[in-house]
Parts: structure tokens; sequence; C-alpha cells
């Protein structure tokens, strides 16, 4: 049966393209075989042609064809389910898993994000030129070894340039999700960051305000791909040169970003790098920015846990420095490490106070001192203890004596349950109120 072929011109696949072609999953190839064995046309397209062009294994495999979404779920029975019908897009239950997407054509995008009529084709011009940047608008056929790229994307990748398709304008402007997309796109590269196109970094510009048009889970789920990236700092430097940053962070008191960005760890988890961003927000601004982000519990937990130890500088002696690992762990050290970065710049931080240089070399340093012998501390003294040594009877007084106990513990060192006993009965437990007794929380140096 003749397939439907291309009405694009297409060059060989070069030797690496070869090379790499053949890594790929057999299935993948099959699955191209057998649909073009009923006389369509279908091609691989998105990551994983961006993958071969670069000579980069890909687990990432969407294919486009002429066939309907129907033909499809006919062709490939119980092992296709249509995950996106009304986009023409039928997902293989095979590992890994493939998306096969109809050729279409689109018009209208009211909403910013989706278009408002789909119809199906047969063009695979027509569907290429349809997408977002020419590194995404590159099509290859694995059966014929043929690379499609009417757009020059290939040529592009080489100048390591991110460019729009077409129009870039009216590219960012039917989907307002491709100027964040953008971003990502820019670490897309393997060995360096590529560099905006000109009218793409215009067009960027001139739509950056149509972000908020998008869910706040869809904005959330791109910075968090965005933060996971190499090239973070320079990329959320263009982001706020861009007025992308700042169009994000606009509904409340925006992050001074310029100081944060300049500092920032790549190595933190997304919901750490957004607590960083947000560092001198007040916390009625943080809790309004996690609703509207829709962070999950986790995210918010992570967040939040993040953000407290990062604006509360710990005092810097080795019993201060013992209370804050109590709580910072294993994230004591990068923590110390922004909080000197962010002294440099002398960021004024949620409560309203500013680390002082000083202080933050000297926290590194005592870190660092093998006299500190930092432990992991459990409660060496339990209630029982507690009311059987003092007579009081079980109640707050007996739980926030405890926890004072547990701060000696922690800020002296101590591993003794013996030693412990002598420090409560030195203490004027006796004398002072109930809502008076230490509470074992993150030590501030106001």
């Amino acid at each position: 049966m003749t397939k439907v072929e291309a009405d694009i011109i297409g060059v060989p696949l070069s030797e690496d393209m070869m090379l790499t072609l053949k890594r790929f999953p057999q299935i993948v190839i099959d699955t191209i075989e057998q649909i073009q064995s009923h006389g369509h046309g279908a091609w691989l397209v998105g990551g994983c042609v961006r993958d071969l062009v670069s000579s980069v294994s890909s687990q990432d495999f969407d294919v486009t064809t002429s066939a309907t979404p129907q033909e499809i779920l006919e062709l490939f029975g119980a092992n296709a389910v249509p995950t996106g019908l009304e986009f023409g897009t039928i997902t293989l239950k095979t590992n890994p898993k493939i998306e096969i997407t109809t050729l279409r054509t689109e018009a209208g995008y009211q909403d910013l994000r989706h278009p408002d009529e789909v119809h199906w084709g047969t063009s695979l011009r027509d569907d290429l030129s349809r997408r977002d940047f020419t590194m995404n608008a590159m099509a290859i056929d694995p059966v014929s070894s043929m690379l499609f790229d009417p757009f020059g994307g290939r040529i592009d990748m080489k100048k390591n340039i991110l460019k729009g398709v077409g129009n870039p304008h009216l590219r960012c402007k039917e989907d307002a999700l491709r100027v964040l997309r953008a971003f990502r796109f820019l670490s897309s590269n393997p060995q360096r960051m590529l560099h905006l196109d000109d009218e793409l970094r215009r067009a960027i510009e001139m739509n950056a305000k149509n972000i908020s048009a998008l869910s706040a889970e869809r904005i959330w789920n791109e910075l968090k791909r965005i933060f996971s990236h190499r090239h973070l700092k320079e990329i959320l430097r263009l982001m706020a040169d861009t007025n992308v940053f700042q169009t994000i962070f606009s509904r409340h008191n925006p992050p001074s970003y310029s100081a944060c960005i300049s500092t920032i760890n790549a190595k933190l988890t997304s919901p750490q790098i957004l607590a960083f961003l947000l560092i001198e927000s007040p916390f009625i601004d943080i809790q309004a920015y996690e609703d509207e982000l829709r962070l999950s519990k986790q995210e918010r937990k992570e967040f939040h846990r993040f953000h407290k130890l990062l604006s509360s500088p710990p005092v810097p002696t080795f019993s201060g420095l013992r209370l804050f690992h109590h709580f910072a762990r294993k994230e004591t050290e990068t923590i110390l490490t922004l909080q000197q970065c962010l002294s440099n710049e002398q960021i004024l931080l949620v409560h309203k106070i500013k680390i002082s240089p000083d202080d933050a070399r000297k926290n590194l340093e005592l870190l660092n001192d093998p006299a500190l012998n930092l432990i992991e501390h459990e409660p060496l003294l339990n209630g029982s203890d507690i009311m059987a040594a003092t007579s009081i009877h079980q109640g707050e007084r007996v739980g926030r004596l405890k926890e004072w106990m547990f701060k000696i513990q922690i800020e002296m060192n101590i591993l003794t349950k013996q030693e412990m006993m002598v420090h409560l009965a030195s203490c004027d437990w006796e004398y002072i109120e109930t809502d008076d007794m230490p509470d074992l929380q993150i030590p501030i140096k106001t």
C-alpha cells in the first residue's frame, strides 16, 4: 500500500544521526513502520528529533501522522489510549510510551492557550508550521532515514540560537505558554546555553503580560522545569530582563530579583529555589504565592521550612549552630552559604533584618571547626524521667520542661542521660513560669 509522503523535501540523516537512531528502542521504529504499512504518513517529531540532531539518546518519543485518531485506535487496539482526543493525540502503552498525534491545522486562540478550531490534515509542512520554535519544527522518517527541516531548526541549533517559527510574535500571542517554554528550551543543548533570537526576544517582551492567562498549575509546572535546568542563574536573569519574572510575581510585592538571581544555587529543589527568590517577601505574600502557584502539600511544607531557615540566621556560636543544625540537618552548609550570599548583597529579610557579613562568615568558619561536633540528637529525658525527678504532675509544664532540657542537650552536645539529669537538677525550673520556659526553635540573631 502506498503511504502518504511528506510534502517537504527531506535530506538524508548524517552518519552521526544514523548512529543515534540505531540506539532508539525498536518498538518506536516498528510503530512508524506499522502506520506506514497501512498507507499513512508517519514521522518522529519533538524531543527525540532534537536529541537525534544533537546525537543524544532519547526516551521522549512523539509521532505525527496523517492517520486520524480513530484509525490509530483501530490500528493499535487495546494498546492505544485516547489521552487527548480533541487534539488528535493517542498514547500507546508501550515501553517507552509513544504519543501519536494526527497532523492538524489550528485557528483562533481566544484563551491564549488552546486553539478554538482543530482540523485534521495530511500536510507535514502545515503541521510543523504551527509549532513554536524551529528546533521543534523538524521531523524524521526513521524508515527512509530522512530529515525534514523546512524552517532551519538544525542550523539554528548549530548556531546555538532559539528561534521562533514564522512570526514569533504571532506564535507567542497564540499561546502564552510559549513565552515560558522559550526559557525551558534555552537549556536544551547539553553543552551550552542557547541564545534568544532578537525577534523572539521582542515577542516575549511584548507578550509577557499574557502569562497571567495561564493556569497556576501550568505556570508552576514550567517554573519547575526551568528551575531544574543548567544555566539557571543566566536564564532567570534573562526572564527578569524580558519582564517575565516580574509578571509571574506581580500580584503581590515581587522579590528584588537582581540580587537573588545573582546568587542562586542551581542544586536546590524547586520549592527551595522559590523560597530563595522570595526571601524578602513577608509571610502574607508567601502564602499568597503558594496559593496562586498551587504548590502541592509536600511542596508547601518544603517551601515554608526552607524559607524559614533561610531567613533565620543563627547566632554565630557553637550552641547557636547546633540548634540551627537540629532543624536544617543535611542542608545546614547550603543554607549558611546562601545566607553569606544574602549578607554580601545586604538583602533585607522577612524579619526586616540584614545578615551581618561578619556573622555569616563566622558561621561558616565554625561549621568547619572539629570542636563543633554536629550529631543528630534524640531527647535523652522523657516525660516520666522529668516527673520522677521533679514531682511535677503530667501536663503542659512537663512538656515545656522536657523541651527546655532537649534544647540544653543539643546546645551542649550532651550524650548521656546521667549528665542531663545533673542539668535538670541545677536549672531553676521551680521558679520559672511555664510560658517563660525556653522554647526549642530556630535561633535568630536579631
